[in-house]
C-alpha cells in the first residue's frame, strides 16, 4: 500500500511517515483521496489513487491492509509494523520508507539495488507522469514542485 500511494503522489519518505487514517478516504470504490497535509513545503497536496487496470486494484489493497489494522493502536499513523505474521501497533519508521525501493529492486534482481532510495517513489511518479504526457503545470503540482 505504501508503495502504491508514495508512487502515485510522488511521496517524500517522511509524508509516508506521517500520513494518518483520516487523511485517507475511499470514494465510489474506485478511488482513494489522498491528503498530505505535512509536507516540506508547507503546502498541502491531494492526489487520487485510481483503480485503472488489471494488475493491482488500489481500493481493494488498502481495504485488506485496515482490515489487518489491530483495535488497540494507540495512534491513528496509517502505516504499521508488520511481524510474526501480524500486524502491531508500533508504526513503520522513517527509515524504513527510505529502504523500501531498494528491497524491491533486490526482490526483482535489478541491477545495483542499493541505489533505489526513498527519493525513487517522487522520480519515478514524475517520469511515469511525464511519460503519459501530462502537463507541466500538473507535473509540478503532483510533486509539489515549483
Amino acid at each position: 500500500v505504501a508503495l502504491v500511494i508514495g508512487l502515485c503522489g510522488a511521496c517524500r519518505r517522511e509524508e509516508l511517515y506521517s500520513l494518518r487514517v483520516q487523511d485517507i478516504i475511499e470514494k465510489d470504490n474506485s478511488c482513494l483521496l489522498v491528503t498530505l497535509a505535512d509536507t516540506k513545503t508547507n503546502i498541502k497536496r491531494v492526489f487520487p489513487v485510481v483503480n485503472e487496470g488489471n494488475v493491482v486494484n488500489p481500493v481493494e489493497l488498502y481495504r485488506k491492509y485496515a482490515c489487518l489494522r489491530p483495535k488497540n493502536v494507540p495512534h491513528d499513523y496509517v502505516f504499521i509494523s508488520y511481524r510474526k505474521g501480524k500486524c502491531t501497533v508500533q508504526r513503520v519508521g522513517i527509515h524504513s520508507f527510505g529502504k523500501m525501493p531498494s528491497i524491491v529492486a533486490a526482490f526483482l534482481k535489478l541491477s545495483n539495488p542499493n541505489e533505489y532510495t526513498g527519493h525513487c517513489f517522487r522520480r519515478s511518479s514524475a517520469t511515469l507522469a511525464a511519460d503519459a504526457d501530462v502537463d507541466f503545470t500538473s507535473l509540478k503540482r503532483l510533486g509539489g514542485w515549483r
